[in-house]
C-alpha cells in the first residue's frame, strides 16, 4: 500500500503546534512499522525544507530532508503529473500533482480516503491495520517472494547476529510488518523467534485478511516480557533495538534500549541512541571489546 503525501504532511509530522500534528503522526506510525508505504515528490520535500528552514533554521531543515528520506520514497514531479493537476478539479495544484501520481500507481481512491480519515481523526491502528492488509487481497504470493528477496538489508546486521550467536545471545524480530519477511531474515541470518503480523494465504494468493493478533506496540512490549520469561532471562538484562514510536514501549521496557537511525521523537525518549554507524555498533553498548568481536 503505497501513500502520497504532501508538503503540509511532512510540516504536520514535525510541528507539534499544527492542528493536524496528532493525525499526521498516526500516518507516519503506519509508515513506520511498514503498514503504508510513504511516498513523497521531491517537490514536497524540497518546499518542507524551505519552509523549516525559514522558521527553525537550516540545521532543522536539513534534519527533516534527512529523516524523511530514511522513511520515504522520493519520486520526481514530471510534465505529465504537472499537466494532470492543472486541469484537474483539485483546488490545490500540489494535491493534484500527488493525486495524478497516486492514480499511475492504481491506488489513488484509497490514498484519498485513508489520508482524508486520518486528517479527521478516525484512524484506529488496528482498524486501519485490517484496512491496509484487505488491500492485498488477490496478490499472488511470488510477489511476496520477489519483495523479501530484494529486502534492503541495514548495515552491520550480518556481523551482528555473527558475533551475538558466537557469544550465546537469543534473538528475537518483533515487528508491525509480516512474517512472511520476518521469517526470510530469520533463515537468512539465524534469529531464535519471528513474531510479526502473519498474512492468510490461499491457493499462493493473499486472502486479505491476518492471522492472529496485530503486533503493535503494546504487544511487542508484551512479546519482549513473554520471551524473557521463557528463556529465564531477566528483562533487565533484555536489549530492544527500534526506530518508531511503535517500538517505545518495548525500548523503555527492556534493560538497554537503543533507538537505532530513529525519529526525533524516539531518540529523545530511548536511553541510548545510534545515528551514524550500523547495526553492529550495538556491540559496544553490551561492552564487547574488539578482541573478542574480531576473534
Amino acid at each position: 500500500m503505497r501513500a502520497f503525501l504532501d508538503t503540509n504532511f511532512l510540516l504536520d509530522c514535525v510541528l507539534p503546534g499544527r492542528p493536524e500534528h496528532a493525525a499526521a503522526q498516526t500516518i507516519k506510525g503506519l509508515v513506520d512499522v511498514g503498514l503504508i508505504e510513504g511516498v513523497v515528490s521531491a517537490c514536497s520535500l524540497k518546499d518542507a525544507y524551505y519552509i523549516l528552514t525559514k522558521q527553525a533554521g537550516e540545521a532543522r531543515g536539513r534534519e527533516v530532508v534527512r529523516d524523511c528520506l530514511k522513511s520515504y520514497s522520493v519520486e520526481s514531479l514530471d510534465q505529465e503529473a504537472c499537466f494532470a493537476s492543472a486541469y484537474s478539479d483539485e483546488p490545490d495544484f500540489e494535491d493534484g500533482c500527488i493525486r495524478a501520481m497516486a492514480e499511475r500507481a492504481g491506488v489513488g481512491d484509497a490514498v484519498r480516503e485513508i489520508t482524508a480519515r486520518a486528517m479527521r481523526g478516525e484512524i484506529d491502528f488496528r482498524e486501519s491495520f485490517t484496512e491496509r492488509v484487505a488491500l492485498l487481497k488477490g496478490l499472488d504470493v511470488s510477489v511476496m517472494e520477489e519483495i523479501a528477496r530484494n529486502l534492503p538489508i541495514t548495515e552491520g546486521l550480518e556481523r551482528m547476529m555473527t558475533i551475538l550467536k558466537r557469544v550465546g545471545y537469543k534473538t528475537a524480530i518483533l515487528s508491525g510488518g509480516f512474517t512472511y519477511f520476518g521469517n526470510y531474515l530469520r533463515q537468512k541470518y539465524g534469529f531464535d523467534y519471528v513474531y510479526a503480523n502473519e498474512l492468510e494465504i490461499e491457493q499462493g494468493k493473499l486472502t486479505g485478511r491476518y492471522v492472529g493478533e496485530v503486533v503493535d506496540g503494546r504487544r511487542k512490549a508484551e512479546l519482549l516480557r513473554l520471551l524473557c520469561q521463557f528463556e529465564e532471562i531477566n528483562i533487565a538484562q533484555s536489549v530492544a533495538v527500534g526506530d518508531g514510536a511503535n517500538d517505545l514501549p518495548m525500548l523503555n521496557l527492556a534493560g538497554l534500549g537503543i533507538a537505532f537511525h530513529a525519529k526525533p521523537k524516539v531518540k529523545a525518549t530511548a536511553r541510548q541512541s545510534i545515528s551514524t554507524i550500523g547495526l553492529d555498533g550495538i556491540l559496544y553498548f553490551l561492552g564487547l571489546k574488539d578482541s573478542r568481536i574480531e576473534q
